[in-house]
């Protein structure tokens, strides 16, 4: 037998074996099955020689060794030999290939699994779903991405659990200085969009794949194709309850999110998705009602006060508490295409307290219509909003007439001052005419009197108008402003403070919800009668959970702007210009230094990021118990209240 065939031994392990399968290429690797002198099966992976040339591969490559090892997940096999050994000689291209070698675990590879087995019934879908959520979350309660949640390199052992191995690796796989190509011919179904867009990623790009699994093993298919993620077509997916009529709608949304392209839609634990496939969770509130910030249309969740996009109040326009020039605005005219009428829909609901209603309206003849749409539709002219100050009224008819539809601001009181003034243009009439015909020819006077009776006529036809327009009530009342700022709250205060600067966007998504959530329990607090030390220690438990938030968001800051000072691709080609123009060693060191801070610091991130999510699970929970406590009189005032309305309907 040939060194390295089955039956021989591969020259560069330095423990007994025999090999009982290989080589075959699978990914950055050549890989062998072999026999330990024990009896236990092993495999052995080995950077395949064209790459192991290349010097940043083989040093990105046996990083992420090293890497594994630190790792220590109970859900990864890691690897029990290395090599090679010689102080500098797995970082030199000159010397063999890295290796590696791990034991070969007794069970089934998930890949095969599914191939054989998917559509599978609901319940063991679940159970597996379950399992592969406890291992990855397993990794990433150490700090750890896979960034390819790929079932080859998952086992499924007969006690129900999964573990994961060869992880770790994807990123020699696809982000190789090889060929640029790498990501198209080894790119996977299983690995996030978001890696062709950045090498920073955190615990939810292992979501996504986890999503994959999950469609496939309902379905038998993949649901964006069998190629790499960011090659996939835009079109909708379909609902998986019309695939499967036992699928229910909570598991489709939960499966929706978890292939959603923005990682800020996808779960953000994998141990909640655990939770619930097991039926130990509460049901994913993935479709969330949202509103838009008046300041800069930035889409925000109903109740937040403070925009994550401009750090400004939500809520700008109010209705006029003191003052007697008091506007509104009155609709006296829309078109009736489509877009016109859209737009009208959004700038309402922007502004608007409560859904809105549908807008159909009577435009032109009403005749045109039935009796039944007469009716039902909207009459123009029509009272929109009341009570308003003058620069509020002129910004929002700003706003609507920008959608093309014809807006009218008057003062509340304008009609009895045109009432009054024409009231007294007819007296003055009359008596200009009379006098003017007892000094002169009679036509003359009338000549005088006739204009300022008809101009009094348009005035008094106006106030009319005006004055039916007063008592009719709005349509629409608009967003209640905020009692205070988000911000008075101290704690409140700590975090919109952490939304400013050069906070990266994932991380504004979470404090931002953070924030939202302590502003609840602040609320609920300032609704409690009774000044207890049980009201008091409503947000002690949220102190320090938010210094911690503080703590690990401006260490992510920092992270984040050491990275846009190493870019990846930049230094490679930096690499291979160096190594054209025969530049000394230290040059290339300095290169690659730089690149392994990369990867040390997208690891420091990923660790961070996690305890973000983290801090921000414990924060949910202490808030749920914080709202959960309520006083009893009014409590029991509150009961009162519902009862007599109910009587009353």
């Amino acid at each position: 037998m040939t060194q390295g065939d089955a039956g021989g031994t591969l020259p560069f392990l330095p423990f007994e074996h025999v090999v009982t399968r290989g080589p075959e290429d699978v990914g950055s690797e050549q890989r062998w099955r072999v026999r330990l002198a024990d009896g236990r099966n092993a495999v052995v992976g080995q950077l395949a020689p064209e790459l192991a040339r290349d010097e940043s591969l083989r040093r990105r490559y046996v990083g992420d060794l090293r890497r594994q090892e630190t790792l220590q997940a109970v859900s990864v096999i890691g690897n029990f030999a290395t090599g090679p050994q010689a102080p500098g000689a797995a970082e030199d291209p000159r010397a063999e290939p890295p290796w590696r070698a791990r034991l070969e675990l007794s069970g089934v590879v998930v890949e095969d699994w599914l191939a054989h087995h998917a559509p599978a019934p609901l319940d063991v879908v679940c159970a597996l779903t379950a399992a592969i959520a406890d291992a990855l979350h397993a990794v990433h309660a150490r700090g750890g991405v896979l960034r390819e949640v790929s079932p080859r390199t998952m086992i499924w052992v007969s006690d129900g659990r999964v573990f994961f191995v060869d992880a770790g690796l994807a990123r020699v796989d696809i982000l190789s200085s090889h060929t640029a190509s790498s990501l198209l011919l080894q790119g996977s179904a299983y690995g996030s969009p978001e890696q062709l867009r950045s090498t920073v990623l955190d615990q939810r790009s292992d979501i996504y794949g986890l999503g994959v699994i999950l469609w496939r093993a309902l379905t038998g298919t993949f649901p964006f194709g069998d190629g790499p993620a960011f090659l996939r077509e835009s079109a909708k997916l379909p609902s998986l309850t019309t695939l499967r009529q036992d699928v229910p709608a909570e598991l489709d949304a939960l499966a929706r999110s978890c292939l959603a392209d923005d990682p800020a839609q996808r779960p953000e634990s994998a141990a909640a998705i655990a939770q619930y496939m097991r039926g130990q969770g509460s049901s994913f509130a993935l479709v969330e009602a949202r509103t838009v910030c008046q300041h800069c249309g930035a889409s925000l969740k109903v109740g937040q006060r403070l925009c994550l996009a401009c750090g400004r109040v939500a809520t700008k326009f109010g209705h006029l508490v003191d003052g007697n020039e008091r506007y509104a605005i009155d609709l006296m005219g829309v078109k009736e295409d489509a877009a016109s009428l859209s737009r009208l829909h959004e700038v309402l609901a922007s502004v608007i307290d409560g859904p809105l209603p549908a807008l159909e309206f009577i435009i032109g003849d009403p005749n045109m219509y039935s009796e039944e749409e007469r009716l039902r539709r909207i009459r123009l002219p029509q009272r929109l909003f009341d009570d308003l100050a003058k620069e509020t009224a002129e910004e929002i008819a700003a706003m609507l007439r920008e959608t093309g539809v014809d807006v009218r601001v008057l003062q509340r009181n304008a009609g009895l001052a045109e009432a009054g003034l024409a009231t007294a243009l007819i007296v003055g009439g009359v008596f200009a005419g009379f006098g003017l015909a007892s000094v002169a020819t009679w036509w003359l006077g009338w000549l005088v009197a006739l204009p300022l009776l008809g101009y009094s006529g348009v005035l008094l036809g106006r106030s009319m108008h005006a004055s039916t327009q007063n008592n009719a009530p709005p349509m629409f009342r608009l967003r209640v402003a905020p009692a205070a700022l988000p911000a008075s709250d101290p704690l409140v205060a700590r975090l919109a403070a952490l939304l400013q600067g050069d906070t990266p966007s994932d991380v504004r998504a979470q404090v931002g919800e953070l924030a939202l959530l302590v502003q609840r329990l602040v609320d609920h607090r300032a609704t409690l009668l009774g000044q207890t030390a049980e009201v008091d220690m409503l947000t002690a438990p949220i102190e320090p959970l938010v210094g911690l938030i503080e703590q690990l968001t401006r260490r992510i800051v920092e992270i984040t702007v050491d990275l846009k000072g190493l870019q990846e691709g930049a230094m490679v080609r930096a690499l291979a210009v160096s190594e054209a123009r025969g530049d000394p060693q230290r040059v290339r060191d300095d290169i690659h230094a730089g690149l392994d801070r990369l990867r040390t610091l997208e690891d420091e991130r990923a660790a961070a990021f996690h305890r973000l999510l983290e801090c921000a699970s414990l924060l949910r929970r202490a808030v749920k118990l914080g709202l959960g406590v309520h006083d009893a009189r009014q409590l029991h005032e509150h009961h009162v209240q519902l009862a007599l309305a109910a009587l009353e309907a």
